[in-house]
């Protein structure tokens, strides 16, 4: 069996010296050098290169999520949708503000992105306010929906046990004065409140 990298620059060699079904050699060649893998390291460095080939074949989406994590790997696709709510809302998108955990009870982390728009002249006015949600389908982030507008001003500061529990506000400047909270959960891309 020839394995080669693209380029030529790496490649390996197992082979049979005694013409049988066993492996009896490991050769690894890198440029002009080469190194044979004694007989007892084999089956350690061939358990390596699997392991390699199985990362390389899982796929880019699923190494981006393992690497940054699903809140980043939603962060980084909000940010590329970001200018299309821009220019749809014809607003100044401020945030995101991320909350994390398991909306779904598929025990995979999920995230909602919580912002708000301000006015694209500038100004303390906050004209809206928005909730991204992204399901974690075990390979990488989906957006699955946005909240509907709500009847009060709020923001999302928990996940537990599927329940999102949002902090509400008074709709006006300084927008600090809390009115309480409201628990609500994501179910079949709909927001429910439960109390």
């Amino acid at each position: 069996m020839v394995s080669r990298r693209q380029g030529g620059r790496c490649f390996f060699v197992l082979g049979d010296a005694r013409g049988g079904s066993g492996i009896t050699f490991l050769k690894l060649f890198s440029g002009n050098h080469s190194l044979k893998i004694p007989k007892k390291m084999q089956r350690p460095f061939l358990r390596a290169l699997l392991l390699c080939f199985s990362v390389l074949l899982s796929g880019p989406t699923l190494q981006a999520q393992q690497a940054r994590g699903p809140v980043a790997e939603a962060l980084r696709q909000f940010e590329a949708y970001k200018p299309t709510i821009e220019a749809r809302e014809d607003a100044i998108v401020e945030g995101p503000e991320a909350i994390s955990g398991d909306l779904n009870g598929d025990g995979l982390t999920d995230c909602l992105l919580y912002f708000i728009l301000l006015p694209q002249g500038g100004g303390n006015a906050i004209t809206g306010r928005q909730t991204a949600v992204y399901l974690n389908n075990g390979t990488g982030m989906k957006v699955d929906g946005a909240f509907p507008e709500l009847d009060v001003c709020y923001v999302p500061e928990a996940i537990e046990k599927g329940v999102i529990r949002m902090r509400l506000y008074e709709c006006a400047p300084p927008y600090n004065t809390e009115k309480g909270a409201r628990y609500y959960r994501w179910k079949s891309r709909k927001l429910e409140r439960v109390r």
